[in-house]
């Protein structure tokens, strides 16, 4: 049996390659483990920080439940695609792809109050009325909390998490992927 040079050769690049994954696991493994530590608590504390911020949010509304369902009573009967936001300072009403400010709108006083206590005072980004749905919306560029006030459960498909709170209202999330 004659040795062959070539295959000796291969096996111990092979065995050098391997002791160089070693030698650099050796090295890199505290680090490794720290950013898998680090991964972990950072994805604990969003999932944390998003039930906080629906616990905040549930308590809000029932804290201010009448508010919110005297918007809803008045604000129900308008068209579809109306919403209701803040946008340079001016809490205004778009509708049919006119934008009035909210003391112009033809709704009553206690109605404008409620509106602009819930935009400026309870963190509501804004109200939207869509089909059979009226969204209390609380949202970032990440994730979309939402009060939603719905005779139609099934409306709320597409949501990856709906809780009811009582009657007509639900707590609606999802995450912008």
């Amino acid at each position: 049996m004659d040795f062959d040079f070539a295959q000796f050769s291969t096996i111990k690049k092979k065995t050098l390659g391997g002791m160089k994954i070693v030698s650099f696991l050796k090295k890199h493994v505290p680090a490794l483990v720290l950013i898998l530590i680090l991964l972990i608590g950072a994805t604990a504390l969003f999932f944390y920080i998003n039930e906080k911020e629906k616990q905040d949010y549930i308590e809000i509304f029932h804290r201010n439940k009448s508010i919110f369902e005297e918007i809803s009573t008045e604000l129900m009967p308008l068209e579809y695609g109306t919403t209701v936001s803040k946008e340079a300072g001016k809490i205004v009403v778009k509708q049919n792809g006119n934008i009035t400010e909210i003391f112009q709108y033809p709704i009553d006083e206690e109605t404008k109050t409620n509106i602009r206590r819930a935009i400026n005072d309870f963190g509501v980004k804004s109200i939207n009325k869509t089909d059979e749905c009226l969204k209390f919306i609380y949202s970032s560029k990440r994730d979309f909390h939402a009060l939603v006030y719905t005779a139609d459960k099934s409306k709320l498909t597409g949501f990856t998490d709906v809780e009811h709170l009582e009657g007509n209202w639900y707590y609606c999330y999802i995450l912008y992927e």
